[in-house]
C-alpha cells in the first residue's frame, strides 16, 4: 500500500484482526481511538485517498455515516461505501467481543482453549487493553478462525482483500453480491 491508502480500525483488537487476515504491516494499519476519532481521520488526512474504516456497530450511528450508502449486511457485518469518495466502512455487528464470541460459535472453537474468557464483559477487559493488539492469543484466535472457515471472518476478510486489491476501482455491484 502506498501513503494514499489506509486501513483505519477503531480499537486494538480490530487493529490485531487486520493485521492478522491481511497479513498487514502496521503502518497501513492506521489504528485510531473510537469512531470519532476515526471519522476525522478519513475526512481530514485521507480525503482523497481510498480508505478503509473498521468500526463496531454502536447503538448512537455515526454522523459521517450519513454520507455512505449501504451495499452489503449479513448477520455479523454491514458494508457501506462513501458516495463521493473512495471511503469504505465495514461494521462489526453488533461489537467486536460479541462478534468474536459469534465467530467462535459458528465453527466450534472455546475462547478457554486461547486462555481467553468466554463472557462479553471479560472480553472487553482484555481487548480493550493496548496490549490486545498483539496478543498472541488472538493472533492464534484469528488464525484459527481463518483456518476453520468462520463464515463472518472470512466475509470480512474476502471484503478487505477485494478492497485491498481493487482500491480505487471497486465495483460496488461485485460487493453487493457477496
Amino acid at each position: 500500500m502506498s501513503s494514499n491508502e489506509c486501513i483505519i480500525p477503531e480499537c486494538y483488537i480490530d487493529s490485531c484482526l487486520i493485521e492478522v487476515l491481511l497479513h498487514a504491516d502496521r503502518e497501513h494499519v492506521n489504528h485510531q481511538k473510537g469512531n470519532g476519532t476515526v471519522a476525522r481521520e478519513m475526512k481530514n488526512k485521507f480525503r482523497e485517498a481510498f480508505c478503509v474504516r473498521i468500526i463496531d456497530e454502536d447503538r448512537k450511528e455515526l454522523d459521517y455515516l450519513k454520507e455512505f450508502d449501504p451495499i452489503n449486511e449479513t448477520d455479523c457485518l454491514r458494508f457501506w461505501k462513501h458516495r463521493d469518495k473512495h471511503h469504505f466502512m465495514i461494521q462489526l455487528r453488533p461489537v467486536i467481543e460479541n462478534w468474536i464470541i459469534s465467530a467462535c460459535e459458528k465453527v466450534g472453537i472455546l475462547l478457554k482453549d486461547y486462555y481467553l474468557p468466554g463472557s462479553v464483559n471479560e472480553l472487553k477487559r482484555i481487548s480493550k487493553s493496548v496490549a490486545s493488539k498483539k496478543d498472541p492469543r488472538f493472533v492464534k484466535l484469528f488464525k484459527d478462525l481463518v483456518k476453520k472457515e468462520s463464515e463472518p471472518v472470512l466475509q470480512l476478510k474476502n471484503w478487505l482483500e477485494y478492497l485491498k486489491t481493487n482500491k480505487f476501482n471497486v465495483d460496488v455491484n461485485r460487493l453487493k453480491n457477496g
